[in-house]
C-alpha cells in the first residue's frame, strides 16, 4: 500500500510539473523584466541565440552544473550569449556570479521573481534558448542535459533553413 501511494504522490507531482510550464517550443518566450544586470544587458546583445539560465547561487548544485555548462557553451559563443538570472539581489552574491560574467555572459536579477513565474520555472539550475529575431523558444529543460552536440544543432538549425 505505501508503495501505491509513492507511486500516486510522484506521478501527481510529476504531472503538476509539467502543466505549469509556462512555455512551449517554438512559442513567443514570456516577458522577461529584471531589477538589474552584471555585464551586457538583455537589450544590448548581438548574438542570434539566447540561453536563460535560471539559478539560485546559494545552490552548490547549481554552481556546479553552471561551471560545467560554461565550457560547452564557451564552444559556440559567437552565436549565442548566456543571461544568469537569479532572484538574489545585487549586492548579495555579487562576488560569487562576478567571475561568471565576461563578453558573452551576464547576471540578470530578479528579485521579484516576476520572470521566474512568467516562465514557470519552480527548479534551478533550467535554461531556456530563444532565438532573438523572434523571440521564440528553441530549447528548454536542465541545463545538465546541453552538451556540445546539442548546442550546434539549435544554433545551426536557423543556417539550414534559409
Amino acid at each position: 500500500m505505501r508503495r501505491f501511494i509513492t507511486i500516486a504522490f510522484a506521478v501527481l507531482f510529476t504531472a503538476s510539473a509539467a502543466l505549469a510550464q509556462n512555455i512551449r517550443l517554438g512559442e513567443r518566450i514570456p516577458t522577461i523584466d529584471i531589477d538589474a544586470t552584471m555585464g551586457t544587458h538583455l537589450d544590448h546583445i548581438e548574438t542570434e541565440y539566447v540561453c536563460l539560465v535560471f539559478i539560485h547561487s546559494s545552490s552548490r548544485p547549481c554552481i556546479e552544473a553552471l561551471e560545467e555548462f560554461a565550457v560547452v557553451a564557451d564552444d559556440i559563443k559567437q552565436q549565442m550569449s548566456v543571461v544568469l538570472i537569479t532572484p538574489e539581489r545585487h549586492d548579495d552574491e555579487k562576488e560569487l556570479l562576478a567571475r561568471f560574467v565576461d563578453d558573452n555572459t551576464s547576471v540578470a536579477f530578479d528579485r521579484d521573481y516576476k520572470t521566474f513565474n512568467a516562465f514557470g520555472i519552480n527548479f534551478a539550475p533550467f535554461g531556456v534558448i530563444y532565438d532573438t529575431k523572434r523571440c521564440r523558444a528553441q530549447w528548454f529543460g536542465s541545463i545538465q542535459q546541453l552538451d556540445t552536440a546539442t548546442l550546434w544543432q539549435i544554433t545551426q538549425q536557423r543556417q539550414i533553413k534559409k
